[in-house]
């Protein structure tokens, strides 16, 4: 009870001190320095609506959201988390709804068509799950499943025509409560609507803020102060039970912001600054104001709120946030009476009077702290003193009989008590061959028998040694340590609490003096091992060592081998390196570190950072002191702070890590904006890479030093990976394979995603098999290609035979009969030879034609469109000339030098010389007209004539029309005879070109 009395009432004084505020704006990546609101979700995180959009905190960083991630207003008003954990937000262009889990994108809802019922102020959930939205024009509600729909709120009262609701807040029965420029109404559960405004007895038309307290009370913050309104008003009485103003405490009468604290204080925020109310024993309530005289950037507040660590933060209209310590951290300069801020050394006398020692390379200096701040001592230095040391902590004290001791560069100092003026008197100084051999008196102790020890240190010898109060002399143990040369002084003095003394060096060792008599412990035996610069005892009688790699203790000081437990970044802490150690009445350790203190929870292993961030000076902490009411005391080179501690809060550790952003290839992937603690990521193509994971701790307080790591399992090393203070892994290259990422921190449940890179198209299984069958494809279309061919050329030899036989060997019997007849004519008296020798003239140049026609079809230089077409002109030409019919002949066609086998050239140049004879011998035309083309894959042959026709069903006794059918069939085309007696007759020939001269040839085989 004593500490917590002495606590509440430093607290009162608190505000007339200068206060550690912590200002975050748009620097440090706000999204605007306007605020809104401030909301803390279940998560842990702190969320700010700003004049630019919404801003996501996890202690570390920001996340913005605005226009562009899908917010349908550029200014955010107000922001909450819904009973399904979704968020809701209030813009200047309508309501948005941000989904807390999945891959969902913010959702946009409009309470209306118009500009004014878009501008959304604030939004509420009910108890019952309705969405009530307060805007510009009005009251909307939205139940499940439905829209935003108008509700009637009533006639305007008096004269006064502005419908905004700016405020909603559900009391503790169910009824609705809301407020805007028209005064203050409610609606109950019943659905009346019941409004006050001045006319009624209430104190002010404008109600910016409402706010239910934990006891269901309603506050009401007016333009004309903070109003504590009645559960149930009858009717005509006045809403407001009472009303609080400049005279309670209160910095202004607009009131902006309400908020009942964790301690419960009730914040309020005004536009001329913040107001902490307590309540006195009488349970009055009292306002101590907090403004720029206090250290706030801005003064006009528009949103309070507090974050899982007990901080309160306050959000100013045009300055940004602002966050203060709730551990009560208040700093003392040279403002505050310290001759320099380097603060080496922190400690009480023998009534528990604080002092403090500041050292600057021409002086030392002795102050005591006097309520609000520290009151320099004067104190008298022997000339011979010209330097002061390198020691810290341990370097100066006030002994049990009011006699100081002070360690400096040039001897040890002692002022016999006498009165008042103790240290204006000479000292006796403590010099070789009667006090400490080096110079440098390094560390200054009292144990409970009221010796005082000391030590020195320097380049040619280190020492230590102690005044005996019961002799009055000075002993000295040269020779039982091994302290050697300049290098290993003693660093630490410290006595457990059956009065043994334990003493630390610098190189890490560790001594203790029992029954007389010193035993040393070395590195090997379980010493931390590396330089101990501070020692404390706490409640329990556990003995802690601040050392360069971590903090031991050693929980049983009697054994006879004593074992240490090592508190190191692994556990939590900051850094490796710990400077000065004191504790708190609830035995937690406050460990000073190079960037300020870590605070251990030995039973739970909880470790929590205080920094700058929470108000600290910035630097290493190299003294620490908890005085005789439980205030902490941290010694930095910019000064000194006092720290009031929070009591033991349950729940111990941190919350668990969230995973925060994925970015693949650079470009960024859609989170959950409230962060993932357990991901399902979709499949990931082999060419997306690399992968990057950003995660955060949000209720640590976000300092830079949590340490992280991670574990990849797949890769063949499920092994934790140090990530040190980053707060992303990145994984480039990582081959095809199911994976899974777990990423903790100290103190921290993992957070965990899991994902899978699919293997190259060329990799995956069903592109082999379509490879193996398309490679066999290949071989079995080359083996059946050769075979066509093969086949092909043997088809070409039995036709050319075929040819030879039938044409050539038809021809040449005909001339060897008509030449057996030319020789019987001749043989007979007076026959005559001319006939048979006519005929035999004429079949031999058939037989040259004939010949001529199987040269050029398999001669492969005339292997082309345009060559078929030379031939087929020439033969036209040849033909036109021995008779009197106009034959004409066109060839059209762009591709030219399309290629033409030799199978198809001789057919189809068999089919054109067929037709053409067929029109000489039977059409008794006068014209005939002839054209060959390529059109849209189709080889067309077409022969017409202007002749008497036939009937095509009433063929004649010739087989010239059946040999063209059979040779087109050949080719896979079609033969269509188009004729009528007197009408003349046409013959179309349509060969297919879908796959070139190869088709063509591969067709031909299967006739």
């Amino acid at each position: 009870m004593r500490f917590w009395a002495a606590a509440f009432l430093l607290s009162v004084s608190l505000f007339g001190e200068r206060l550690p505020i912590q200002p975050l704006t748009t620097a440090q990546g706000l999204a605007g320095n306007s605020i809104k609101k401030i909301f803390r979700d279940s998560r842990g995180f702190i969320w700010f609506c700003t004049s630019h959009g919404l801003s996501r905190f996890d202690g570390y960083q920001f996340a913005n959201f605005g226009e562009a991630q899908g917010l349908p207003g550029r200014v955010a008003r107000d922001i909450i988390e819904s009973r399904s954990g979704d968020y809701w937000v209030a813009t200047s262009g309508g309501l948005a709804g941000i989904p807390s889990s999945g891959y969902a994108k913010i959702k946009a809802v409009y309470p209306g068509d118009d500009a004014r019922s878009r501008n959304v102020f604030t939004v509420h959930e009910s108890s019952e799950g309705t969405l009530w939205a307060g805007t510009e024009a009005g009251l909307y509600r939205m139940s499940k499943g439905s829209g935003l729909a108008k509700f009637d709120t009533g006639p305007l009262p008096e004269t006064w025509n502005e419908p905004a609701i700016t405020a909603l807040q559900e009391d503790g029965v169910g009824n609705l409560w809301f407020g805007g420029y028209a005064g203050v109404g409610r609606i109950s559960r019943d659905g009346r609507v019941t409004r006050w405004t001045p006319r009624h007895g209430f104190v002010s038309y404008v109600v910016p803020a409402l706010y239910r307290d934990r006891d269901g009370t309603m506050w009401a913050g007016t333009e004309r102060g903070l109003c504590r309104m009645r559960n149930d008003p009858e009717p005509g009485e006045s809403p407001a039970e009472r009303c609080y103003g400049r005279e309670d405490g209160l910095p202004g009468l607009y009131i902006q912001a309400i908020l009942r604290s964790s301690k419960g204080e009730l914040w309020v925020g005004t536009v001329d600054g913040a107001a902490r109310g307590h309540h006195l024993h009488d349970g009055a309530l009292r306002f101590t104001s907090i403004t720029s005289a206090q250290g706030l950037t801005d003064d006009n507040i528009e949103a309070v709120a507090q974050d899982s660590r007990g901080n309160i933060w306050l959000g100013s209209s045009d300055d940004g946030a602002m966050k203060l310590s709730s551990e009560n951290i208040v700093l003392f300069g040279e403002s505050d009476g310290l001759a320099e801020p380097n603060a080496i050394a922190l400690f009480a006398g023998p009534r528990g009077t604080l002092y403090c020692v500041t050292r600057s390379n021409t002086n030392l200096h002795l102050h005591q702290f006097a309520g609000s701040g520290f009151r320099k001592l004067a104190v008298s230095l022997p000339a011979s003193v010209r330097a002061f040391g390198r020691g810290l902590q341990q370097v100066a004290l006030q002994d049990r009989s009011g006699d100081w001791w002070l360690a400096t560069g040039d001897g040890l100092l002692r002022y016999s008590a006498a009165g008042s003026r103790t240290l204006q008197i000479q000292p006796r100084v403590y010099t070789r061959p009667n006090g400490p051999d080096g110079a440098n008196v390094f560390r200054l102790y009292e144990d409970s028998r009221g010796d005082i020890w000391w030590s020195t240190s320097s380049r040619i010898v280190s020492t230590l040694g102690r005044w005996s109060r019961s002799r009055q002399t000075m002993e000295f143990f040269k020779e039982q340590l091994p302290l050697g040369a300049g290098v290993n002084p003693v660093s630490a003095f410290v006595e457990d609490k059956t009065g043994v003394l334990w003493i630390g060096f610098e190189s890490g060792d560790l001594a203790r003096r029992r029954d007389g008599a010193f035993e040393y412990f070395a590195p090997r035996r379980g010493s931390p091992g590396v330089r101990i610069r501070d020692a404390y005892r706490d409640g329990k009688g556990r003995l802690w060592f601040a050392s360069a790699v971590g903090l031991w203790r050693l929980d049983d000081p009697s054994a006879a081998r004593p074992a240490f437990r090592v508190y190191t970044r692994a556990d939590g802490l900051s850094g490796e390196v710990v400077h000065s150690i004191t504790g708190d009445f609830e035995n937690r350790i406050y460990a000073g570190v190079e960037d300020g203190v870590d605070r251990i929870d030995p039973e739970s292993g909880r470790v929590d950072h205080f920094s700058a961030l929470d108000g600290l000076p910035a630097g290493v902490v190299q003294a620490a002191f908890t005085d005789r009411s439980g205030n902490l005391w941290f010694g930095t080179r910019r000064g000194i702070a006092r720290f009031v501690p929070q009591a033991v809060s349950g729940g111990g550790g941190l919350s668990r890590v969230l995973i925060t952003a994925i970015r693949v290839k650079g470009l960024e992937r859609q989170v959950s904006a409230a962060g993932e603690s357990n991901l399902s990521m979709g499949p990931l193509r082999a060419e997306e890479n690399p992968i990057e994971f950003g995660f955060s701790v949000p209720e640590s307080g976000g300092g830079a030093d949590l340490q992280f790591e991670y574990r990849l399992e797949g890769a063949g090393n499920s092994n934790w990976v140090s990530l040190g203070s980053r707060r992303a892994v990145n994984f480039a290259g990582l081959p095809p394979g199911s994976y899974r990422i777990e990423v903790r921190t100290a103190g921290s449940e993992p957070a965990t995603a899991a994902f899978r890179i699919l293997p190259p198209v060329w990799a995956t299984s069903w592109f082999r098999l379509s490879a193996a069958l398309a490679a066999a494809g290949l071989i079995y279309a080359s083996y059946r290609y050769r075979i066509h061919l093969a086949l092909e050329r043997e088809q070409l030899r039995m036709r050319i035979a075929t040819d030879l036989h039938d044409d050539i060997g038809s021809n040449l019997s005909r001339i060897a009969i008509w030449s057996e007849v030319a020789a019987q004519e001749a043989g007979r008296s007076g026959g005559s030879p001319l006939k048979p020798l006519v005929q035999i003239g004429d079949v031999s140049r058939e037989t040259i034609d004939s010949m001529s026609d199987i040269v050029w079809a398999v001669n492969p230089r005339f292997d082309r469109f345009s060559d078929l077409a030379s031939r087929m002109r020439r033969y036209v030409s040849d033909l036109a000339a021995g008779t009197k019919i106009r034959i004409a002949f066109a060839v059209q066609g762009e591709d030219r030098d399309a290629p033409v086998g030799p199978a198809v050239r001789r057919e189809v140049f068999l089919v054109f010389k067929e037709a053409l004879n067929n029109v000489l011998r039977h059409s008794h035309c006068s014209e005939c007209r002839a054209a060959l083309s390529l059109e849209s894959g189709w080889l067309i042959l077409t022969v017409s004539d202007d002749g008497t026709g036939f009937h095509p069903n009433q063929r004649g006794t010739g087989n010239g029309l059946d040999s063209m059918a059979r040779r087109t069939k050949r080719l896979g085309g079609m033969l269509r005879i188009d004729s009528a007696p007197g009408s003349g007759a046409r013959i179309e020939m349509r060969i297919p070109r879908s796959a070139g001269d190869r088709a063509w040839r591969i067709k031909s085989l299967h006739t």
